[in-house]
């Protein structure tokens, strides 16, 4: 069976269970043999059903399917994907929730910190460190209740050093090597102009970096040529020739194809969050990449990053402190950075919202007014041809900010109600045309365009072709000649025309 011939039978297969016929489990043991096992998880889910720890599924309203009975393996299977799937979303949530705490408490937020220490106690098998401060948790939660004025404010300060040791002690001070990723697949793709029309690059989990053009093969890279084998972000400067490549562990590596020469170039780290050397890259574990061509700037951003970092005009490294506020030695982690042609201002999705940077100088973050907690964490940015911000969540689907309306400047948030695959927005990529954006999730693809008469509202709609419902995405590619995208998967890169998508 091609691949152009499953998506159809994911799709009834999974109608079929979704209104309890247990009669179709046979093909979804097939499946699990014919998609990846966390695409046919994440497809469930995106229909409402989920895993029971013992291999069951259930669903909203009367839909329950018994699979242990008389399907014990796929039961047990079941049972083990969906453990998976919830370690790497509790890792998520217990690394987002651990760094809002440090900041909370840091702006005398006491009960909201406290609140969210409290959340983080549950994840304690699931990120560094937790088990430590779900007993210092515990104190605080008891000084809470016997411990008021002087005393109380005693403790706010313990709490507070002790969270910024717990996370500055877990900073990495030198690259220790490779860090594997909970993300399978394509986790970043660039295209390229060439001669046949685009060539794609493509940075895989584990399997370093591939290059091909059509009509000829595909050319590899692993850690012979690069800093690491896991490949998280790309950028291709198609005036310099050069690629940039952000692995997972090891830095960033440049490949450099002037001339006849075939160079890379690997850059380190800053050795430690109060001094610089090295190279002065912001952390060890490469998130994003952003060419700035007009004003001949490259920013990095990193997962483990205490800055973003910028190279101007091949002259060297160094580090942009983070937003006035930030706690030093609490990650201020870059996912995704967008520009508006000809704008020199940058605007940077983190793990604490959306900001905006304009000559060096931060704003504070951007915040929808529907999200009312602390900013929620953007893994993508996008900025179009009109100036609108598009901004991608971890859990609040897609938010549109339009500084031209002073009014009423966001548009949002647009959720699965309204049309996307998942709420959890991986990447996002403009259509040529102006009128939308292709939104990669983590359940499917999704096309987003303006609705008709301005922009004033989006249309969405689940693209249900090719093999897309319920994998995961993690980047999107247009080529430059605005024909084709390429869909980074958890099964590898695949190649579309847009028109057959759009």
């Amino acid at each position: 069976m091609s691949e152009r011939d499953r998506p159809s039978d994911l799709i009834s297969l999974v109608d079929h269970l979704r209104v309890g016929d247990a009669s179709h489990l046979p093909e979804l043991a097939e499946a699990l043999r014919a998609h990846p096992p966390e695409a046919v998880v994440s497809a469930l889910r995106a229909h409402d059903l989920e895993i029971t720890g013992d291999g069951n599924i259930v669903g909203s309203g009367n839909v329950a399917i018994v699979v242990k009975g008389e399907f014990p393996d796929l039961a047990v299977q079941l049972a083990g994907l969906a453990e998976q799937a919830q370690r790497a979303e509790r890792a998520e949530q217990a690394a987002s929730l651990f760094g809002r705490a440090a900041v909370l408490l840091e702006r005398g937020q006491v009960r909201d910190a406290l609140d969210a220490l409290t959340e983080l106690r549950v994840l304690d098998a699931y990120y560094p460190g937790a088990a430590e401060l779900r007993q210092r948790v515990r104190r605080l939660h008891i000084r809470r209740g016997l411990i008021t004025g002087a005393l109380f404010a005693l403790g706010l300060f313990v709490a507070v050093w002790q969270v910024w040791s717990i996370w500055r002690g877990s900073g990495p001070l030198e690259c220790g090597g490779e860090i594997p990723l909970a993300e399978r697949g394509v986790l970043a793709s660039a295209a390229q102009s060439d001669p046949a029309g685009t060539r794609w690059w493509v940075g895989l989990s584990g399997g370093g970096l591939r290059t091909f053009a059509a009509g000829e093969s595909e050319t590899c890279y692993d850690s012979r040529d690069l800093v690491a084998d896991t490949v998280s972000a790309l950028a291709v400067d198609e005036q310099g020739g050069r690629i940039w490549v952000g692995t997972s562990g090891c830095g960033l590596t440049v490949l450099d194809q002037r001339g006849q020469q075939v160079d890379w170039r690997p850059y380190t780290p800053a050795t430690s969050y109060d001094h610089a050397g090295g190279d002065a890259l912001p952390g060890c574990q490469i998130r994003s990449i952003h060419l700035d061509v007009d004003n001949d700037r490259v920013y990095v951003g990193a997962l483990d990053g205490h800055g973003l970092g910028v190279m101007e005009a091949d002259r060297g490294w160094r580090v942009i402190g983070p937003p006035e506020g930030w706690k030093e030695g609490v990650y201020f982690v870059v996912y995704g950075m967008a520009q508006k042609s000809g704008d020199s201002a940058l605007w940077v999705g983190t793990n604490y919202g959306l900001y905006r940077l304009s000559e060096e100088e931060w704003s504070r973050p951007y915040q929808p007014p529907w999200d009312a907690d602390a900013p929620e964490v953007v893994h993508a940015v996008a900025v179009d041809g009109q100036g609108v911000v598009w901004a991608g969540t971890l859990r609040q689907g897609l938010a549109l900010y339009d500084e031209r309306l002073t009014e009423s400047p966001w548009l949002g948030p647009v959720t699965t109600n309204d049309g996307l695959a998942s709420n959890r927005v991986e990447a996002i990529a403009l259509l040529p045309a102006g009128d939308g954006a292709l939104i990669g999730t983590g359940a499917g693809l999704s096309v987003c365009r303006w609705k008709e008469g301005g922009r004033t509202g989006l249309e969405c709609q689940v693209v249900r072709e090719a093999g897309l419902v319920g994998v995961p995405i993690h980047s999107l590619s247009v080529s430059p000649d605005g024909q084709q995208v390429l869909v980074g998967a958890d099964g590898g890169p695949l190649i579309f025309s847009l028109s057959d998508l759009c």
